[in-house]
C-alpha cells in the first residue's frame, strides 16, 4: 500500500511523500503474528509508531485503491492469505495460496475524500485533484523539455500557462505547445 500511495502522491497528485527516518527499520510481515494480518491490518500496526504515522496515515489509504491489481498488476477481487512465485522461461506469475478475502478497496484522499473502489478512486481523484495532476504533469514536460527539474521561475511560467489554460479543461496540446513556447525552453 505505501509503495502504491507514496507513486501517486509523487506522480498523480504532485504531493511527493518525505523519505522515511533512517532509525525506522522495513517491516518485516513475515516474522511472528505479523503474517497472519491482512494488508490493511498490517499498515495500520505500522502506523502506531509515531516515526511513522505521519506519512502512513496520509499514504496508506491512497494505496488501498489498488488492491484489486496483484503483485503483477492484473485484476482480482479476491486476495490470498499468501503467494508464492512460478517462474517458466523467465516469466514470472505470481500464485496465491491459502484462505481468500475479497479485495478491500476503501479508502481516503489527503483532503478527507472518500472512495470504496478503483473506479470511484478515479472519479474522486480526477474531481478533487485536477489542478494538482495538471501541475505535476507540466513540471514533467518542463522537465523533459529543458532536461532539469522546474526552478522557480518555471513554475512561474507553469502556473500562467494552467491560469490561462483552466476554463478551456487545460487542452493538453495547447498546454504542451505552452512549454516549448516558454522562455524555460527557449532561453535556457
Amino acid at each position: 500500500m505505501i509503495y502504491r500511495g507514496a507513486w501517486v502522491a509523487r506522480h498523480i497528485i504532485d504531493d511527493p511523500p518525505q523519505l522515511p527516518p533512517l532509525e525506522v527499520p522495513e517491516l518485516d510481515s513475515t516474522k511472528g503474528d505479523l503474517k497472519y494480518l491482512t494488508p490493511r491490518e498490517l499498515m495500520a500496526y505500522h502506523r502506531e509508531d509515531p516515526k511513522c504515522s505521519g506519512c502512513h496515515t496520509r499514504l496508506d489509504p491512497i494505496g488501498f485503491a489498488f488492491q484489486n491489481f496483484d503483485i503483477s498488476g492484473r485484476w482480482r477481487d479476491v486476495e490470498h492469505a499468501s503467494y508464492s512465485v512460478d517462474e517458466l522461461d523467465g516469466k514470472i506469475a505470481w500464485r496465491g495460496k491459502g484462505k481468500t478475502r475479497p479485495a478491500d478497496t476503501t479508502g481516503l484522499l489527503p483532503g478527507g475524500e472518500e472512495f470504496r473502489s478503483y473506479d470511484e478512486f478515479k472519479k474522486v481523484l480526477v474531481k478533487a485533484y485536477q489542478e494538482d495532476m495538471v501541475r505535476g504533469l507540466m513540471k514533467n514536460f518542463m522537465l523533459y523539455a529543458t532536461g532539469r527539474k522546474p526552478d522557480i521561475d518555471d513554475m512561474a511560467e507553469i502556473e500562467g500557462i494552467m491560469k490561462k489554460n483552466a476554463a478551456k479543461g487545460y487542452p493538453l496540446r495547447t498546454m504542451l505547445l505552452a512549454v516549448f513556447q516558454s522562455e524555460a525552453f527557449l532561453e535556457h
